[in-house]
């Protein structure tokens, strides 16, 4: 089964955003790289699935996007 994908996706948003403090980066690392792991790990309908989704995450985070290439994105705890 595929299960441990989603405690792998939160185990590459948790580090990402521990080393970058910002939530939606860690979002969106764990939005791409969990499609790549479920190809490789040959669940090939869980990939397009996930592929799905990572695309629907990204469009969804556009304005996070923006503002992460800015510099301007704000991170965790930090006061606004």
């Amino acid at each position: 089964t595929a299960w441990p994908l989603g405690f792998m996706a939160g185990g590459i948003w948790l580090a990402i955003a521990f080393l970058t403090r910002m939530s939606s980066m860690g979002a969106l690392w764990a939005a791409g790289v969990i499609p790549l792991i479920a190809l490789y790990r040959g669940y090939t309908n869980v990939a397009y699935m996930c592929a799905f989704l990572a695309i629907v995450i990204y469009i969804r985070h556009g304005e996070n996007i923006k503002r992460i290439l800015k510099g301007t994105e704000s991170k965790i705890g930090q006061k606004k």
